[in-house]
């Protein structure tokens, strides 16, 4: 695991800690059973040829700050209109700005299916997703061991949320062999290098039984949807070069043009 994953998931670990002192689960369960029904997030990535997963984060550990001039409403309101799938909301406060009432506004102007993207190791957050309103959650199979991963993925489901399983390398397929992953994403930069390569990360989905294969890093541009749509992707999760972009609903609908 690289220094700066450790070190989120260290950070993340001391936030939950506190978060179950202020809401138990035993709380947060009994309010989960009255929550509005979710959105199917699996379906709307298989709605046509290829989807777009469009991220919402104030900044990140590589970038610094990101968008100076932060509009959550406003930005969920333009991806929504402007051709989404779908939309990723980060939900950590250290290293990306975020936080999980984030997750309920979107929803409130936004009809699109939301994703949580955050740093999930642990029942109570899979409950939390839920409790917040996320029709999805990103599983990292990197920082999550074999039996983890799969309890996870279980709970999630039986919540009524979609479990997007992130894959980095060999070690992390042999975590989910033998599974059905209806939602598989891929991490297609090297976290040592840099580099991006599409063949080498969808060749790492090998036989894993899924739907919909995620691109989870390096579109910066309709050329990288291509190249990634000829080598098996159908979906992709952009964030920084959306938010970086300086027509953000122009730069959307070249990525979703047919």
């Amino acid at each position: 695991m690289s220094d700066i994953l450790t070190e989120i998931v260290r950070q993340r670990k001391m936030d939950v800690g506190e978060d179950m002192k202020r809401l138990p689960l035993s709380r947060m369960k009994s309010l989960i059973r009255r929550a509005a029904k979710t959105r199917d997030f699996a379906g709307a990535l298989r709605s046509r040829p290829y989807s777009l997963i469009a991220e919402i984060k104030r900044s990140s550990p590589s970038e610094g700050v990101i968008v100076r001039r932060f509009d959550l409403e406003k930005l969920a309101e333009m991806y929504a209109s402007s051709g989404a799938d779908a939309v990723s909301v980060l939900t950590e406060n250290r290293f990306f700005g975020g936080n999980q009432d984030m997750i309920g506004k979107v929803k409130k102007i936004c009809p699109l299916p939301v994703l949580r993207k955050d740093f999930i190791f642990s029942e109570y957050q899979v409950y939390e997703s839920r409790y917040y309103g996320a029709d999805a959650l990103l599983l990292i199979a990197r920082i999550l061991d074999k039996d983890l991963l799969r309890n996870l993925f279980d709970l999630s489901r039986r919540l009524g949320m979609t479990p997007l399983v992130e894959l980095y390398c060999e070690r992390d397929r042999e975590k989910i062999k033998g599974m059905r992953i209806p939602v598989l994403g891929i991490n297609t930069r090297d976290l040592k290098s840099g580099e991006i390569s599409f063949a080498k990360a969808a060749a790492l989905a090998g036989n894993v039984k899924t739907e919909t294969l995620v691109c989870e890093s390096g579109v910066t541009g309709r050329r990288d949807i291509d190249a990634a749509v000829k080598v098996g992707f159908n979906s992709f999760l952009v964030g920084t070069a959306i938010l970086k972009s300086r027509d953000k609903r122009k730069f959307i609908r070249s990525l979703t043009a047919k």
